[in-house]
């Protein structure tokens, strides 16, 4: 197999950046000569989210300016940093548009910096909001659309109407992933870092492709890109058994910026049907005396990758 190449449509800074990374860091450009041959690849030798010195090396490189693939609750996303010419890259490398809004990664203990609770409608409060956040996060992962904070730029921020909104993508409390964004974002000027699926986009395949929830496949859609770093899960089963009743796909995502109601009482948007299954978001709202409208966008549920082998 020849070595795949960069795409023609890289930023100079990016591709220059790259190139100065793989010099100076040895250890981590090694990954992708590991992974020519697909899904041969041995998994035990990548890094693991079971180690600390792994996650450091995953931060540093993330931080550095290298795409990370990450274990994510019971899944894979990719995570870059989230400027616009670091996002619009890894837009390209997937087959999106370049100015593809970019969903937010980052720590629990910073989701509420990003966004702007004086938005709210009317019918919510936030501490109303923050409670289900806390319950959402105490189940699995999530993800959260709400009216942005005004710090926030332009490509990492979504439009609804007139509203400017955000929405981070986040595993829940137990994942180790958090510790993996938590040490990168120490090191960055940013509270955040973009968020991806694992996946590529329809426009570059024709159809709609489900998450990735293993590595050695992952690898080989991605393989164009030469300097991704990969840190897997310790134990794909385990990841998998952690999250009972959640599909192995991307998340599901509610949003609370829009004025809603079901059956008199206030309520939150299902905006995607992802790996939460919707019977569980309104059991969980309901809790907090919440309904749950569904958009368009989140009548049919996303797709669950399957694989045609046994490992």
């Amino acid at each position: 197999m020849t070595s795949p190449q960069m795409n023609s449509h890289e930023p100079s800074d990016f591709l220059d950046a790259g190139r100065r990374n793989t010099a100076s860091r040895v250890e981590l450009s090694t990954l992708m000569a590991r992974t020519q041959s697909g899904y041969e690849l041995d998994v035990t030798k990548l890094l693991c989210l079971a180690n600390d010195a792994d996650i450091e090396l995953a931060a540093e490189a993330l931080v550095e300016g290298l795409p990370v693939a990450a274990g994510f609750a019971n899944f894979y996303v990719i995570y870059t940093r989230a400027d616009a010419a670091t996002v619009g890259q890894m837009n390209v490398w997937k087959g999106r548009p370049p100015d593809q809004t970019g969903s937010i990664g980052t720590t629990t203990l910073r989701i509420p910096t990003l966004f702007d609770f004086s938005k709210l409608p009317s019918t919510l409060t936030e501490k109303r909001v923050l409670d289900v956040m806390e319950a959402f996060l105490n189940r699995g992962p999530i993800g959260l659309r709400g009216p942005a904070a005004s710090d926030l730029p332009r490509h990492m921020c979504g439009q609804d109407g007139d509203m400017r909104t955000a929405q981070t993508i986040v595993p829940g409390y137990k994942c180790p992933s958090n510790k993996l964004v938590a040490r990168a974002i120490e090191q960055l000027p940013e509270r955040y870092v973009y968020i991806t699926s694992a996946n590529l986009s329809h426009h570059r395949t024709g159809i709609e492709e489900p998450a990735h929830w293993k590595p050695a496949p992952l690898i080989f859609d991605f393989r164009h890109i030469v300097n991704m770093q990969l840190i897997r899960h310790a134990s794909e089963d385990v990841a998998h058994k952690e999250y009972p009743g959640y599909a192995e796909m991307s998340t599901t995502v509610v949003s609370f910026h829009r004025h809603a109601t079901v059956d008199g009482r206030p309520a939150l948007r299902l905006e995607r049907h992802g790996s939460m299954y919707v019977d569980d978001v309104r059991a969980l709202l309901d809790r907090f005396d919440l309904g749950l409208e569904i958009a368009p966008s989140g009548q049919e549920r996303l797709q669950e990758r399957t694989y045609d082998f046994g490992h």
